[in-house]
């Protein structure tokens, strides 16, 4: 086998050689350079690759190789021996340019005519680009193979890094276009990871061969996967590196990266996939390639134009992306953690989405995605054998061992720990592996020893940064709260693993989702207990009703998990077994500012500070059932302007509504608000049970039918009508007549329904004197030509006048001409005039109606009739300062 000083000099040879063709292709080309956009853009590539080249040669001569490059001397032998006949084919093009420039005059013009017009054959110059381009391709692999090599150097590309990740925030894409997507901030993740990435690990995914023929190949598709814990994320950054300084060596190449994450929901589902995908290849420039940038560009602003008030559908995202991916030669995605999107929720459609893009075949994208090797992972990806890397092997492991070796050696945060570390050449090497997350240490740790223990809460994060950190979290108005969560759900899958069983010292902390439960209950039920002891004390001398918002909320200062305990001590009660729901009924009943802080974290929710109520609000059926059976439960007591039926209603608890009524509940306690609940959210089982036990149907505080009219519940109306709802009722609770209600609503179906069930189109409600017409006029919704129709067909009252004497025809004249001419053809009559003599015609000039005008004119309106206030029609719009309109009835 060759040495390593031979083989760099045969490789230098040829790349000298290259350079010296290349240049001379390159000062030809320059005074061709304007005269055709195919030799432009070969003179620009010409220029590309003599840069890339005489990098290559530099290193090539600067770089002390040892015996152990001789493999990595060798690839790259064979890729620069690849280039020698592209190279010849250069050679002799420039060969037969450089004879045709000879001396004399009319040879000079001879290779004038010639440099004229030879580039312009096209198979030439199509030649000429394919040999550049191969040569191109061969020069920047063997650069990177030289980078690669130095596995240091890996970690020395930061700031290159950074930079262009900054590239990626601060495109040229618009603000409004950015704050419009909203699209996740994937560098974010990618920054964390590549924190935590130890120098001189990787390299063996770079330099792999899976790795570079998916970097070469055209629609390559590549899975890394491996167990929780094992670096995946890490070896994806590294990854992402590596691309972006093949970006450096390249022309017209994307890259876009995303990170699920299962503590940020924002980053977890298709949208948040394809929107960050999108914006960071809608933001890269491509050098000389100024068309396809301002196309990247139009393509998200179209796409902004389209849906500036709404979120695309994630088809529309998707044909965007594809399309963004082939105005590129080659684009790269990297997508990490895909198993960190939930499996129940979202999961399932981002794997569709990763099998639509591979089914594309597009020879321009290059796709990358880690995950755990799960089994819908696999079957969906379905990679191949040359499509995918275990990082569970030897090399991670030796990365995972020179990681610990580095940290005990260089971690400022374990100093304290000086006295007692131990040298890991000194451990087991096998137990240094991505087998082995969890390291057994000699001697474990003795809390109570002086010399060890930690003495706050950032010690505790120095100690076992993998497993717990801590984040700021505030809600609306409040200040900050600094808060401890789990680092990764890996940590309590382990915990609940039979893994850590297997672990004698460590067994002990094996959980069960049972035993957490119930232990999290009792802790809840604790806390609770101890803040109503201090809360009573605090409060001595007030009685409990006086007790506001303000002072639970001091005392909530004082028990910094009363909140925490009030919110989720009922979540725990369900799903422990354990707890007897006789400790939930001694403190709701015994506990009362226990009730109200726990109350006082469920907005929204309508009940009293009645433990009955409140139990019946969470479901606890259990516990309902206890405090029935006690004699000082009142089943039909109001507290806070509810009943407990009523409140079964709103939480559309069936078993519970019928156990009331079982127990002779009053079903129309506190005015029938029970069946109102139920209507107004349209549970129509809910409302036969109540009819069927005696509710009462047209309750004289609000019906039930107003109630259902007003959330457009049709089936809920249906069965109400049938029951024998009166449709004309107008009681004290209503405000306005049902049909006119649901005119107003815009809700067509429901208004043919109330008038099929006897709806009076006629009736009069209110203190104005108007009937449903004129509600038909302003609906919500458009379409009041279709209302006005209906309740014609249904006898409405045309020339119906209201208490200042107006009819319909007056509202509509104002701004409704096809209504004015409907009314017009059912018999309105266009004189009568309201309290101030004002007719329809008065109306429209009054607004400058001019179309309306006409039409009234042409009906026989009187242009010369006076109001009480001596105003004309002319007069009134003139006054209105409508000068058109004012021509227009002087010349009539």
């Amino acid at each position: 086998m060759s040495d390593p000083f031979s083989i760099a000099s045969g490789v230098a040879g040829i790349v000298s050689l290259g350079l010296e063709i290349v240049k001379g292709l390159y000062v030809y080309c320059s005074t061709l350079k304007d005269q055709s956009s195919d030799i432009a853009r070969i003179h620009n590539n010409l220029s590309h690759l003599h840069h890339l080249l005489e990098n290559l040669r530099r290193q090539l001569d600067v770089r002390k190789f040892r015996s152990d490059d001789i493999i990595i001397l060798a690839c790259i032998e064979g890729r620069i021996f690849q280039c020698k006949e592209c190279i010849e084919e250069l050679k002799k093009v420039a060969d037969k340019f450089e004879r045709s420039q000879v001396d004399g005059l009319r040879a000079a013009l001879k290779a004038k005519v010639q440099q004229a017009t030879y580039p312009f054959q096209h198979g030439m110059l199509q030649k000429l680009e394919q040999n550049v381009d191969s040569i191109f391709q061969q020069v920047v692999f063997s650069l990177q193979l030289l980078q690669n090599e130095d596995t240091s150097s890996i970690r020395n590309h930061v700031e290159d890094t950074k930079y262009l990740l900054e590239l990626h925030r601060s495109s040229n894409v618009s603000q409004d276009t950015v704050k419009w997507l909203n699209a996740p901030d994937a560098t974010i993740n990618f920054n964390i990871a590549y924190e935590k990435s130890q120098t001189g690990t990787g390299a063996w995914l770079i330099n792999g061969q899976s790795f570079n023929t998916w970097l070469q190949q055209g629609s390559s598709f590549l899975w890394l996967y491996g167990f929780a814990g094992c670096g995946k994320s890490i070896l994806c950054s590294t990854a992402i590196q590596q691309v972006f300084q093949h970006q450096k060596f390249s022309q017209d190449i994307g890259v876009a990266i995303f990170y699920f994450a299962f503590d940020d929901t924002s980053k977890q589902d298709v949208s948040a996939l394809l929107r960050a995908l999108i914006l960071q290849l809608s933001g890269e420039q491509s050098n000389n390639k100024q068309q396809s940038n301002d196309f990247r560009s139009s393509l998200l602003s179209r796409l902004y134009d389209s849906y500036r008030n709404s979120t695309p559908r994630n088809q529309v995202l998707l044909d965007c992306l594809r399309r963004l991916c082939r105005s590129f030669k080659h684009t790269y995605i990297m997508i990490d953690a895909l198993y960190e999107s939930p499996r129940d929720k979202h999961r399932q459609d981002v794997l569709d989405v990763l099998t639509t893009m591979r089914g594309w075949g597009e020879p321009t994208i290059h796709l990358l995605v880690t995950s755990r090797d799960e089994v819908d992972i696999r079957d969906t990806l379905d990679p191949s054998r040359d499509e995918s890397i275990a990082v569970r092997n030897e090399a991670s492991n030796k990365d995972i061992a020179l990681y610990i070796t580095q940290g005990l050696r260089d971690k400022p945060q374990l100093r304290k720990w000086k006295g007692i570390r131990h040298d890991s050449k000194d451990a087991d090497s096998d137990h240094v592996g991505s087998d082995d997350l969890f390291l057994d240490g000699h001697r474990p740790l003795a809390v109570f020893r002086g010399n060890r223990m930690l003495h706050d809460a950032d010690a505790v994060l120095e100690v076992c940064p993998g497993f717990i950190e801590h984040y700021g979290f505030r809600e609306a108005n409040e200040e900050e709260t600094l808060c401890v969560r789990i680092a990764h759900f890996s940590v309590q899958e382990y915990l609940k693993s039979n893994r850590i069983k297997k672990r004698e010292n460590v067994a002990q902390y094996h959980i069960q989702a049972k035993d957490i439960n119930t232990q999290a209950a009792r802790i809840c039920f604790a806390i609770l207990d101890k803040f109503d002891e201090s809360a009573a004390l605090q409060a001595q001398g007030f009685p409990f009703h006086m007790v506001d918002y303000s002072f639970v909320s001091r005392m909530k200062s004082m028990f910094p998990w009363a909140r925490y305990a009030a919110s989720f001590w009922p979540d725990h009660f369900r799903e422990s077994k354990e707890i007897p729901p006789e400790a939930v009924r001694a403190m709701l009943r015994f506990r009362p500012y226990a009730l109200r802080i726990s109350a006082f974290h469920r907005p929204g929710a309508r009940f009293g500070y009645n433990p009955l109520q409140f139990a019946t609000h969470l479901g606890l059926s259990s516990v309902v059932s206890i405090l029935l059976d006690e004699s000082n439960t009142e089943i039909n007591e109001i507290a806070g302007g509810t009943t407990a039926l009523i409140v079964a209603v709103n939480a559309s608890n069936m078993q519970l509504a019928r156990c009331f009524l079982d127990r002779d509940a009053d079903v129309n306690g506190y005015d029938g608000g029970a069946l109102k609940a139920a209507a107004k959210t349209g549970q129509v089982e809910m409302a036969k049970l109540l009819l069927d036990h005696g509710a009462e149907i047209n309750a004289r505080e609000g019906s039930a039918l107003y109630a259902a009219a007003v959330m457009g519940h049709l089936e809920m109306a249906k069965l109400l009508l049938e029951r024998g709802a009166e449709v004309n009722a107008s009681t004290a609770g209503d405000r306005g007549a049902i049909l006119e209600l649901a005119i107003y609503r815009g809700n067509l179906e429901m208004a043919k329904l109330l008038l099929e069930g006897g709806a009076d189109a006629n009736l009069v409600v209110g203190d104005r004197g108007r009937t449903a017409l004129w509600a038909a006029l302003k609906p919500v919704t458009a379409g009041e030509l279709e209302f006005v129709r209906l309740l014609l067909e249904y006898g409405a009252e045309v020339n119906h006048c209201n208490d200042l004497g107006e009819t319909v025809l007056h509202e509509a004249a104002i701004n409704h001409e096809d209504t004015v001419r409907l009314l017009l053809e059912h018999g309105a009559d266009i004189h009568i005039a309201d309290i101030y003599d004002k007719t329809a015609l008065h109306r429209a000039a009054e607004f400058g109606n001019e179309k309306v005008a006409v039409l009234l004119l042409k009906e026989g309106a009187d242009p010369n009739a006076v109001d009480k206030f001596g105003n004309t029609a002319v007069s009134s719009a003139a006054k209105s300062d409508c000068k058109d309109l004012v021509t227009f009835l002087s010349n009539f």
